[in-house]
C-alpha cells in the first residue's frame, strides 16, 4: 500500500465560528457506541534513529457497564486483550502467553487504540486545548473533516517544543479515517532533542453489531503454554578477567579489547533505539573528558546497528567516545541482558564493577568505579 494513503498533508488553517465544534461532535458520537471492530495501518519513526516502521492490526472494542472499554488487538505476531486491569498477551510465533495486572492505567499498553485516541481528544477539549480547523481532506474523491489539536507550542533552550495531534474524520460517521501525532522536544533531564511522528489509518469499521465477542471472557488460544519468566543472568563478578572482544571500528579497522590493556576501560553496551542509552551519552562524555587519555578510554559496543546508522546517531547526539561493532559472542560473554550496560575494567584486564541501566547519578557511579581502578 502506498504511503500517501495514510500520510496526512497539512494545509493553511481556515477560520470558522467554532473550531472545536466538529471535534466535540465526534467525541459525543463515539461515546454512544457499544462496540467497534476495525483495521488499522500505522507508520512511525524511532525518536532516536528516525528509522521508519510499519504495522497492521485488527482491533475489537467493547463498551463495559462502567463506561470503560475492553479491547483486543491482533497483529501478525501477537494477540493482546485487556479488561479492567487484566492484560493478556499471546505470542503467536512461540505459542506462549502471559497474564499480568496492569496497574498504571487501563489499556495503556494498547496505545494508540481508537478508544484511547478519542479519550485523549475528549481530555484535550475539556482542558481547552486550541483546535484548528483545516481545509477538507479529499481522499478518493470523498471529502473528510480535518482538524489539529495543539497540546504544546513553546520554546526551550532556543528550540521549539511542540506537541499536536491531527484528525481526518468521516463526515457521516465522525469516526477517524486517519490520525497523526507530531512532537518536538527534549528527553526529560537531558539535552537530547528528538522528533516524534506517528501516523495511523483506520478502515473496515463495523459498529454496534448484535453478535460481538465478549471481551471480558476471552480465553487463551488452545495449545498455548505459559511463557517462562526471564531470570537474570549471573553478571561478571569483581575480580574476574574480562572476556576479550573482537572489535571493528566505524572505518572497518579490526582490533581487540585486549589491545587497550594497561588503561582503565569503560566498556559500554548500547543500542541506537534505546532511550536510556541516549540519556547516558552526556554522563559518559563528561567521564571521558575527566580522565587522561593515557590512563583511560571508553569502548562503546553496539551489536545491533549498522556502522552508517551508528555514525549518523553519534553525530546527531554529539557522542565523543569511539564506537565499535563487536564479535558475535560479546553479548553472551558479558552476559548482557539490558541496555545500557557498563563494565569497568582495570589495567590488568579484571572487572572492577558492573553498572546496569541509566540513573541520574550515573556519572558519579562510573567516576567512583574508574577512580578506584586508577
Amino acid at each position: 500500500m502506498k504511503r500517501s494513503l495514510f500520510l496526512i498533508m497539512f494545509s493553511p488553517a481556515v477560520s470558522i465560528s467554532s473550531h472545536a465544534q466538529i471535534a466535540e461532535q465526534a467525541v459525543a458520537k463515539f461515546r454512544l457506541l457499544k462496540n467497534i471492530r476495525y483495521g488499522s495501518l500505522s507508520t512511525g519513526a524511532n525518536i532516536f534513529t528516525g528509522a521508519r516502521s510499519i504495522d497492521s492490526s485488527t482491533a475489537l472494542l467493547s463498551r463495559q457497564p462502567d463506561g470503560s472499554w475492553a479491547y483486543k488487538t491482533v497483529s501478525a505476531t501477537q494477540e493482546k486483550w485487556y479488561y479492567g486491569y487484566k492484560r493478556v498477551t499471546a505470542d503467536l510465533t512461540n505459542k506462549t502467553y502471559s497474564i499480568v495486572n496492569d496497574t498504571i492505567a487501563p489499556g495503556s499498553i494498547y496505545l494508540p487504540t481508537l478508544a484511547l485516541i478519542m479519550d485523549r481528544l475528549a481530555a484535550d477539549l475539556a482542558k481547552g486545548k486550541p483546535v484548528t480547523m483545516l481545509p477538507d481532506s479529499v481522499i478518493a474523491g470523498k471529502k473528510y473533516h480535518h482538524f489539529r489539536v495543539t497540546q504544546l507550542d513553546s520554546m526551550n533552550k532556543d528550540k521549539k517544543i511542540y506537541s499536536a495531534t491531527s484528525f481526518v474524520l468521516d463526515k457521516e460517521s465522525l469516526l477517524p479515517y486517519a490520525y497523526r501525532q507530531d512532537g518536538l522536544g527534549f528527553i526529560d533531564g537531558t539535552d537530547m532533542y528528538v522528533t516524534q511522528l506517528d501516523e495511523f489509518r483506520f478502515f473496515n469499521y463495523q459498529v454496534n453489531k448484535r453478535s460481538f465477542a465478549d471481551l471480558s471472557a476471552l480465553m487463551v488460544p488452545k495449545g498455548f503454554t505459559a511463557a517462562r519468566p526471564r531470570h537474570e543472568k549471573e553478571v561478571l563478578k569483581k575480580g574476574e578477567i574480562a572476556p576479550d572482544i573482537d572489535l571493528m571500528d566505524m572505518k572497518g579497522k579490526r582490533t581487540q579489547l585486549s589491545g587497550h590493556k594497561g588503561k582503565v576501560i569503560l566498556v559500554s553496551f548500547t543500542d541506537n533505539g534505546c532511550g536510556y542509552c541516549g540519556m547516558s551519552i552526556a554522563p559518559v562524555n563528561d567521564i571521558l573528558a575527566k580522565f587522561k587519555p593515557s590512563d583511560f578510554t571508553v569502548i562503546n559496543v553496539n551489536s545491533f546497528d549498522s556502522p552508517e546508522a551508528i555514525l549518523a546517531y553519534n553525530a546527531r547526539y554529539k557522542v565523543k567516545f569511539d564506537s565499535y561493532k563487536p564479535g558475535k559472542s560479546a553479548i553472551e560473554d558479558y552476559r548482557v541482558d539490558g541496555y545500557p550496560n557498563f563494565f569497568i575494567i582495570d589495567r590488568e584486564g579484571k572487572v572492577v564493577n558492573v553498572i546496569g541501566g541509566f540513573s541520574t547519578d550515573l556519572e558519579k557511579k562510573l567516576s567512583d568505579a574508574i577512580e578506584s581502578a586508577l
